[in-house]
């Protein structure tokens, strides 16, 4: 489904969340699962495949080697160095949650066919979420990086609960999105 301005519910075992499109941007479940991506997003008028500048959602559970927020951080930075050596990574401002929550952010420049991508990574009890934009060029980047703000604000977690999360899934099936 494609939908303008719609809502994504975000879910597995150990995770709910809602995201929303932001204006002037598609919200679609489809066209991201061959990359196990529940809810991608880009542009009014492009598409997943060929946009140069997307946007999605990403979820990882908190367990071995990613065991908090620090150690995402630093396997992120280290998968990004090992793919393009002089690839930089950039602390950015953090971008305010709802109850004065704060996502962490880095800008990543300079990687695999020049892409271009900035990450929030928000710390939930048994995952790491991670919204990420990517484009293909400067230009791309800069007239996305609103839409990207947006979308991380729009970010609400519903809970880490088995029991909630099913709640979470059969209410938004009965919902006309």
């Amino acid at each position: 489904m494609v939908v303008e301005h719609g809502a994504a519910l975000v879910y597995g075992q150990r995770h709910a969340l809602t995201l929303h499109a932001p204006d002037g941007w598609v919200l679609d479940e489809k066209s991201g699962r061959a990359q196990g991506l529940q809810a991608v997003f880009y542009p009014r008028g492009e598409a997943w495949a060929t946009s140069p500048a997307v946007m999605y959602c990403a979820v990882v559970p908190r367990s071995g080697q990613i065991r908090d927020l620090a150690a995402m951080l630093e396997y992120d930075a280290n998968r990004f160095h090992n793919s393009s050596p002089s690839a930089a990574i950039i602390e950015q401002p953090a971008i305010v949650l709802p109850k004065d929550r704060r996502a962490t952010v880095r800008r990543l420049s300079g990687g695999v066919n020049g892409a271009l991508e900035q990450v929030a990574y928000i710390e939930e009890s048994k995952v790491i979420v991670m919204v990420v934009l990517s484009c293909r060029t400067p230009e791309a980047f800069s007239k996305a990086l609103p839409a990207f703000t947006a979308l991380v604000s729009s970010y609400h977690f519903l809970s880490d609960d088995p029991e909630n999360i099913q709640r979470a899934v059969e209410a938004a099936e009965d919902q006309d999105w």
